[in-house]
């Protein structure tokens, strides 16, 4: 990503003509003829300048040595994702996670919990691979031509504290009697007494968030490793747990996490995002008599 740098000026002129390029490259395979068309002719030059006096928060790549706007994105303070577009002859280089990632980065500050979007034929796959996962799809009316699109939806990573402790608590609580039943209740409320007093204040706590603001996912970071990743029961595999542990590696460079043996199911889940198994342990770190499995991923 040497070649690129971020920006926040840009044209209404530059913005259109990446526009275009790549919607009449990248969408010839998805659209026909006459929906680009429509689609092209509907933002045109004054639609770019307008929403640059918005109040979308725009983002471009420049490229180092042509000097010219190669892809943007617009987002609001809510999580919208109003555009995203990379010019085709920069497109697989990684520009459009750059810029999605930075994105990210301005809503979470805004303290938005959500990204939504409507994404494209083509670009389906490049949102899912970063966290998105489809709503529904739908028919839009451009100009008067029907075009269809996906509304996609990502749950971001906020940081929590010492407020989320009794919500995240309970969370851990319900997560662990559904996936750990090899526990007794003695196990459960030793566990639940040490994490809320020792662990939760020693550890970097990341929380996912649902619509209504209650906590659905969370997970507790060292140094070192994950030391605790929780899902809601009514919330697994709707792909919180590989933003997490997507996160953990990407943001906070952590490769390392321990599983109990017992726990088969998210044993599978860790080999599935590429750790894989380095070393055993009889017990776990209480000294409690539960086979321990430590993983490791490649950096």
């Amino acid at each position: 990503m040497e070649e690129y740098i971020l920006t926040v000026s840009m044209t209404a002129e530059s913005l259109y003509r990446v526009f275009e390029d790549a919607v009449r490259m990248a969408c010839a395979g998805y659209y026909t003829p006459d929906q680009i068309d429509a689609w092209v002719e509907r933002a045109d030059l004054q639609h770019w300048e307008s929403l640059l006096e918005s109040g979308l928060h725009f983002i471009a790549a420049r490229h180092i040595l042509s000097d010219e706007i190669v892809g943007f994105i617009s987002v609001d303070s809510n999580g919208y994702l109003h555009d995203l577009f990379v010019d085709p002859l920069h497109q697989c280089r990684g520009v459009g996670s750059l810029l999605l990632y930075t994105a990210e980065k301005f809503v979470v500050e805004c303290k938005s919990i959500m990204l939504d979007a409507e994404v494209s034929l083509p670009a389906r796959r490049f949102f899912e691979k970063r966290g998105f996962h489809v709503l529904c799809t739908q028919e839009v009316d451009v100009l008067g031509i029907r075009l269809d699109n996906f509304v996609m939806q990502k749950s971001l990573v906020l940081q929590g504290n010492a407020e989320s402790y009794d919500e995240l608590l309970r969370l851990w609580e319900v997560a662990v009697r559904h996936t750990h039943r090899f526990l007794n209740e003695g196990d459960i409320l030793f566990y639940k007494s040490e994490i809320m007093n020792h662990y939760f204040p020693i550890l970097s706590l990341y929380i996912i968030y649902n619509r209504l603001g209650n906590a659905i996912a969370f997970m507790g970071l060292s140094d070192e490793k994950i030391e605790m990743l929780f899902v809601h029961p009514d919330e697994l595999h709707k792909g919180y747990g590989s933003i997490l542990i997507d996160y953990a590696v990407r943001e906070k460079n952590i490769y390392r996490v321990d599983v109990n043996e017992q726990n088969r199911e998210a044993l599978a889940f860790y080999l599935h995002k590429g750790f894989r198994i380095v070393g055993r342990g009889e017990e776990d770190d209480f000294g409690k008599p539960y086979p321990v499995l430590y993983l490791s991923a490649e950096r």
